[in-house]
């Protein structure tokens, strides 16, 4: 994580426990690094299937593509 240079969004399904218990460590690591760690946890969401535009979760993945469209406009200008 010291090798980090960009800041960094995770976008996380709230069914994955395995994959979500290391956000409390990443977050906390990037704080003290003073790195750009922003992440959202999409609850009822399995991993990546959020994203998935036929998903039966689509209702989080409606909400993840403007996150990621927003994150991209501002750090990538």
């Amino acid at each position: 994580m010291p090798r980090i240079k960009a800041p960094v969004l995770g976008l996380y399904g709230g069914n994955d426990a395995r994959v979500n218990a290391t956000i409390g460590w990443a977050d906390t690591t990037m704080q003290a690094l003073k790195k750009s760690y922003t992440y959202k946890i999409f609850d009822g969401a399995a991993t990546g299937s959020f994203a998935r535009r036929t998903s039966r979760q689509s209702r989080s993945g409606q909400a993840a593509w403007p996150m990621t469209v927003a994150f991209f406009n501002k750090n990538l200008r």
